[in-house]
Order: structure tokens, then C-alpha cells, then sequence
């Protein structure tokens, strides 16, 4: 505890205020914790006390205030996320020596000063934005000049959605929706999946990792489908697999007792352009699902893992819901929402085939495959059709 203390004493003596009240205060570091993170409760009063010092620091509850986790991809806790301009510039995971920190918040500041990028830092660098990408490449300024066609019938559902489809495909992705709602001693969390393959009463539910994060995979999972009767159906479900690292996506399992459609997974080699027209469907904080039809923003590399950019942000609970082509293939499933650009964050194709994969599960999608067999029939109990 002394040497803690001693260590908040040297970094609040080496950081002069004077020096952010010199600029326009546009540096700002986020600390990410939550309840019960042991590393959190030792660095917290370090925090404290540079907050109280006036220091451009903000906390955030990362499973309260889930939104701003999402939005910048935080997976653990603590977090440390710098800001020059509401624009990441660098980040750390786990306890941040004062040295370090007060190193790093001064020279983002100077840098700032002086109307410059700052400096990077010794802690490892973010994903970058698909702005961001734009202005390293010596592209476009920001992502808000690229212009592409606005689709179709989209002008009112780009945001706020519709529930009623407007043709076959997106009948069919909407019956293929599942709400999904997972419970663990922590609360319950909502999200969205579409289902890809169905035989004999059960289907198999593409969807994404981050929701069984806190739960490690063991929170009590049930499903709601047939959106498109009077009434939806729950039945139970069961996790298969889960990546809630960069790729973000996971497989579930449901057992309806039914046959229920199932979208097709567009092509590992599926090239997805900008402008192209897209649709996803989510369920908005739990409620029934949406169509929102948008088209694609820019593809970029988060923490090595390719998503796409899409026109609108999604809201909690559209987590995990599909990312359509016009033809109705499934090319993504929601990540997260960048909140100060407007768009939303899909993980791409090839990370679904690689889930598969993963999974032993990728042979149930090429043109001559049975139904089920391998590990889908023994977690499912589905006959092999030999």
C-alpha cells in the first residue's frame, strides 16, 4: 500500500495542470473497470486522485455502461483508452505504472499543443477506425466525405428500422432470426442470431462472442423465433463454441421440434465493396427485431481481425444480428457501434467460416454435405443421414 501511494504521489506531482488548461482540453483517457476486477481496485485510487487533481480522466463501468465498451472494443478490465479529438490514438490492458501514465498523458497533451499527432506510446496502439485507415493511407480526410448511393426504400429504416420485409430474401432472413437471452449471476443480456442450418427440429445459431464473455459461456441461454407468427416461440438453447476476442462470433444451438429456414453463409471469398447495398436485422434493447437497410461504409482490421463499416448505428440487443447481402447471404454478425461516426461494426465473412471451422462444423456447408453429423449431431442429437 505505501508503495502505491508513493507511486500516486509521483505521478500527481509530475503532471501540471497548467499544461492541459494551455490547450483545448480535447485529451482525454477513458479507464475501463467493473465491480469485482481485482487490478481495478489497485489502480483506482491512482485514478482518483488525478481526477481530483483535474486530470482529463473519465471512468467507465464497463458492464453498466456497455455501449462505451462495445464501442471501443474493450474485452478486459482495466482498460485505458487515449482520446486526442474523440479519435483513439493508443491503449493498455492491465495495471499502467505511474511512470507510464504520466508520460503518456503529457505527451499526448504537448503533442496536442503543438497541433500535432501524438507521439505513440509504449503501450500497444488501437485498431484503427476506418477514418482513421482513410487518413493513413492518404485517402479521404474522414470517413463522413465518402459518398456512396443511398439504397433503396432505406431513407427511413437506416436507424430506426421496419418490421415488415420487403421481398422473399428479407422475409426469409427475418424468419431465420433468433432473439437470444442470456442469464448468469451477473443479470441478463439480450442479443440477436440468424440461423444457418436446421434438420429434424434443431438449427444451429450464428451470433456473436461478446455475449457470453462475463458468463464464460455459462449463462442459461434461451431463444425466441417465428417472428413473423402472431406469436414468437422459446425454446432452449446451448452454446457450442465462442470466440469474444477480435473475431467475435460464437454457435448455438436451439431445439424448436420444428423446421425452421435457415439463410445461406455467403462464400469465405465473397468480396464486399463499398457501396454496396446491405440489410441487417437485430432486435433493438430486447424488442422485436428490425430490418435496417443500409449499405457498406469501408472495410478495416480491428486487433487483426477484418470487419465491415456500415451506414447506422446499432443499439444494445442488435449485438450478434446478421449482415445481409441484397441476395440474402449472410456476411457478418454486429459487433459494436461507433458512436461518434454512426456506424456499426460487423465482423466479416471469413471470421463466420473460421468459427465453423473451429467448430468441425464447416463440412455442414459445402454442396454434398449431409445434414449433420460430427460434432453438430453429438451436440445437437441429430441422427446422422448417413
Amino acid at each position: 500500500m505505501r508503495e502505491l501511494q508513493r507511486w500516486i504521489a509521483f505521478v500527481v506531482v509530475l503532471l501540471p495542470t497548467t499544461l492541459f488548461a494551455q490547450t483545448k482540453s480535447d485529451v482525454r483517457l477513458y479507464f475501463f473497470t467493473m465491480q469485482g476486477c481485482g487490478p481495478c481496485a489497485q489502480v483506482a485510487p491512482l485514478v482518483d486522485q488525478l481526477v481530483s487533481a483535474g486530470y482529463p480522466i473519465t471512468t467507465v463501468d464497463a458492464r453498466l455502461q456497455s455501449t462505451w465498451a462495445e464501442h471501443y472494443q474493450v474485452r478486459t478490465t482495466p482498460t485505458f483508452v487515449m482520446t486526442v479529438g474523440n479519435r483513439e490514438v493508443s491503449r493498455h490492458s492491465g495495471v499502467l505504472d505511474g511512470s507510464t501514465l504520466q508520460q503518456w498523458i503529457a505527451n499526448s497533451a504537448k503533442a496536442q499543443q503543438q497541433q500535432t499527432r501524438p507521439p505513440d506510446s509504449e503501450v500497444a496502439r488501437p485498431p484503427a477506425t476506418s477514418a482513421q485507415l482513410a487518413q493513413q493511407s492518404g485517402g479521404e480526410t474522414s470517413s463522413a466525405n465518402i459518398e456512396f448511393p443511398v439504397p433503396q426504400n432505406s431513407t427511413d429504416t437506416v436507424h430506426s428500422g421496419t418490421r415488415q420485409p420487403a421481398n422473399e430474401v428479407e422475409q426469409r432472413a427475418m424468419q431465420a432470426t433468433v432473439r437470444l437471452r442470456v442469464e448468469d449471476p451477473e443479470g441478463i443480456s439480450f442479443a440477436t442470431g440468424t440461423i444457418i442450418h436446421t434438420y429434424k427440429g434443431e438449427s444451429l445459431v450464428m451470433t456473436c462472442g461478446h455475449v457470453f464473455r462475463d458468463s464464460k459461456g455459462k449463462g442459461v441461454i434461451t431463444a425466441d423465433v417465428n417472428w413473423l407468427e402472431p406469436k414468437p416461440t422459446t425454446v432452449p438453447g446451448e452454446l457450442i463454441d465462442y470466440d469474444a476476442g477480435p473475431r467475435d462470433v460464437a454457435l448455438v444451438a436451439i431445439r424448436t421440434g420444428f423446421d425452421l429456414p435457415a439463410v445461406e453463409i455467403g462464400p469465405r471469398n465473397l468480396v464486399v465493396g463499398k457501396g454496396d447495398q446491405v440489410f441487417s436485422i437485430g432486435c433493438d434493447k430486447g424488442s422485436p427485431p428490425t430490418i435496417r437497410r443500409t449499405c457498406i461504409k469501408n472495410t478495416a482490421k480491428y486487433d487483426g481481425a477484418e470487419k465491415y463499416d456500415i451506414f447506422g448505428r446499432p443499439v444494445d440487443g442488435r449485438s450478434g444480428g446478421g449482415l445481409f447481402t441484397s441476395g440474402g447471404q449472410l456476411i457478418g454478425v454486429c459487433n459494436a457501434a461507433a458512436v461518434d461516426e454512426d456506424e456499426g461494426i460487423f465482423t466479416c465473412v471469413g471470421n463466420l467460416h473460421d468459427e465453423l471451422a473451429k467448430s468441425d462444423l464447416a463440412h455442414l456447408f459445402k454442396a454434398s454435405a449431409p445434414p449433420a453429423n460430427g460434432r453438430l449431431a453429438a451436440t445437437l442429437q441429430v441422427a446422422d443421414s448417413n
